[in-house]
Order: structure tokens, then C-alpha cells, then sequence
């Protein structure tokens, strides 16, 4: 009868493979069932490649809560857009549509840094395209006005 080893020895692939699952966040539980590993095989082999398991598992939980935080301000900004959209009729004067414009680019701008669309800008030409932005409507607010006038005028 020939005795069995207690103990089988990991083939290197699957140490390479399991440092590689471990460092990119994979649970030591997970790996033991998937390799068919005791789990402290798992966390030896992890102790082996310099990795920290606690590291991870705080790595893994900040991103959990970093991927929450993000879903959270989506769906946060995906309200004031169905606002901004909401109040988009009622809007009668030319101030009234300047600070809603201004508020649906400011939900844009955000939507596009959580989105990693991120455009490089200065105070300076946020500031500048918030006064052309108020020259135009006044603009038309102008037009408008001057075609009253010339239709009461008409008529």
C-alpha cells in the first residue's frame, strides 16, 4: 500500500495565476473553491508573492464604496437633468433661461467627469463663456422685444 502525501504541491501556473487573481482583487474564498485549494494554501501563496491580504480586502471595499459613491452621483445628476427638462417649459424670461442653461451646462460638465470625458478648463473661459453665454440671451431677449413692439405697433 503505498502512502498517500497529505499534502499536494501547487503547480507554479496555478501560483502565478492565483497571485495574479489575488493582486487584482479576487477573494482567497473564491480561488480555493475555483482551484479546489484549502484556503490557507491560498493566503500561504498570497504571503509568498508579497501580496497583503488585508490590503486587498480594503482595496476591494474602497472600491465597492467608490463604485457606489459614483452610482449614487449618476443618479443624483440624472434627477436634475429630468428637472432641468421639467421646468424647460415654464421658463418665460431670458434671465429665467440664462440660469437654467447655465445649470443644465454645469449637470453636462459633471455628467462628463464621472462619465472620464474630463476637458481641461480655466475659471478664466468658464467665466467667459458663462458672459457670452448672458450677452446672446440678452440678445434676443432684445429681438424679441423689438418684434413686440413692432407688432404692437402694426396692429
Amino acid at each position: 500500500m503505498v502512502a498517500m502525501a497529505r499534502t499536494q504541491r501547487v503547480p507554479d501556473e496555478h501560483r502565478k495565476e492565483i497571485a495574479e487573481a489575488l493582486a487584482a482583487g479576487a477573494s482567497a474564498a473564491e480561488l480555493a473553491r475555483q482551484y479546489g485549494y484549502h484556503r490557507a494554501t491560498i493566503y500561504r501563496i498570497a504571503r509568498e508573492a508579497g501580496i497583503n491580504m488585508v490590503d486587498v480586502r480594503t482595496q476591494q471595499a474602497t472600491r465597492a464604496r467608490r463604485d457606489y459613491d459614483k452610482a449614487r452621483r449618476l443618479e443624483l445628476l440624472n434627477q436634475g437633468f429630468e428637472a432641468a427638462a421639467a421646468i424647460l417649459p415654464e421658463i418665460r424670461k431670458p434671465h429665467q433661461l440664462r440660469d437654467w442653461a447655465i445649470a443644465v451646462a454645469t449637470l453636462v460638465d459633471k455628467r462628463r467627469l464621472e462619465d472620464g470625458e474630463a476637458t481641461e478648463r480655466t475659471e478664466v473661459s468658464s467665466v467667459g463663456a458663462r458672459e457670452r453665454l448672458a450677452e446672446k440671451l440678452d440678445e434676443l431677449a432684445q429681438r424679441r422685444l423689438a418684434r413686440e413692439q413692432a407688432g404692437r405697433a402694426a396692429g
